[in-house]
């Protein structure tokens, strides 16, 4: 029973391990994205957002500290939509 729990800990340890790496590369490619039309990086960040945390929706908020209000953007892949 201990090889069983052992080895269902490892897996867990080793999916988790993959999943940080592919947020750590989604990251690194955002910061690469400077200079972007802004539809452009929400795309990708929602598309990420499902895609690693195996969701059906996204969602991404920014915070303008000028205008002192937030945009959100949540949706399906196929449809995304803007809350201002």
């Amino acid at each position: 029973m201990d090889k069983i729990i052992l080895s269902a800990e490892k897996n867990r340890t080793r999916v988790e391990r993959v999943i940080n790496e592919r947020r750590m590369e989604a990251l690194i490619h955002m910061a690469k994205m400077s200079g972007k039309d802004l539809s452009v990086i929400v795309d990708y960040a929602l598309e990420k957002s499902v895609e690693l945390t195996r969701s059906s929706i996204g969602y991404v908020s920014l915070y303008d500290r000028v205008k002192g209000n937030s945009i959100c953007f949540l949706g399906h892949p196929m449809l995304w939509i803007a809350v201002i």
